[in-house]
């Protein structure tokens, strides 16, 4: 991230994505590189300037926080929820110049194939799935 920008992010950043655009108020946490993809893939698009589409959402849907996963330092990787996809440094440690310093979940996958990602080669397929319906009438019998 820091050689796509030229810059990592600095302690005591407290930044949110544009008012007028904004769905939710909650803020990045500081000195996160999240914060960094999200301004190069979705600023412009927050700002008016883009007719593109939004890659993760408006704003994050979570602070940033740890989930399991078994391959990173204390079993544990930094995450972050958006509408569309999740970020997440699976090694905080890691080289923070590498492109695949923040990577993307496969949040779409795991959700509609009833499974999710606990390491490297490592998944639980534990969930029930959820008894919902993903289309139709959501109180209907018939619904897919």
């Amino acid at each position: 991230v820091g050689a796509m920008t030229g810059k990592g992010p600095k302690e005591g950043d407290d930044w949110r994505e544009p008012a007028a655009q904004a769905i939710f108020t909650r803020t990045f946490s500081s000195a996160d590189y999240f914060r960094l993809i999200w301004q190069r893939t979705d600023l412009a698009v927050a700002n008016g300037a883009s007719d593109e589409t939004w890659t993760w959402g408006p704003t994050p849907l979570t602070k940033v926080f740890q989930e399991r996963y078994d391959d990173s330092p204390g079993d544990k990787r930094n995450v972050q929820y958006f509408d569309k996809s999740r970020m997440e440094i699976n090694n905080p440690a890691g080289d923070t110049d590498s492109i695949w310093y923040v990577t993307n979940g496969l949040l779409v996958v795991e959700m509609v194939e009833g499974w999710y990602q606990t390491g490297d080669d490592t998944f639980d397929k534990s969930p029930d799935p959820a008894e919902v319906n993903i289309a139709g009438d959501p109180t209907g019998a018939d619904g897919v």
